[in-house]
């Protein structure tokens, strides 16, 4: 048992319990984790129309030490789509 485990706490947590730690909404959690900005596992079937993760209290506690924001507005800028010129004659 680790040292940040308590004795009937989970080490590994579901995106809802991961989201009420870090004071976000369960999408966010979901992004996170697909983007690879917090450490997660896919659990269950995986052709599945929606993916479960399982995040470990390890892997949020390093998430906040790091200093990474979750708060809106933070990510990186996407790249912006250049128009498709049509031509209709």
């Amino acid at each position: 048992m680790s040292d940040t485990a308590q004795a009937g706490s989970p080490t590994m947590l579901t995106v809802q319990q991961a989201a009420e730690r870090l004071n976000v909404h369960v999408d966010t959690v979901r992004a996170m984790a697909y983007r690879g900005d917090l450490k997660a596992v896919h659990v269950g079937d995986p052709k599945s129309h929606r993916k479960n993760w399982r995040i470990s209290v390890k892997a949020i506690e390093e998430f906040i030490e790091s200093g990474n924001s979750t708060q809106p507005g933070t990510r990186p800028k996407r790249g912006t789509k250049r128009k498709r010129k049509r031509n209709y004659f």
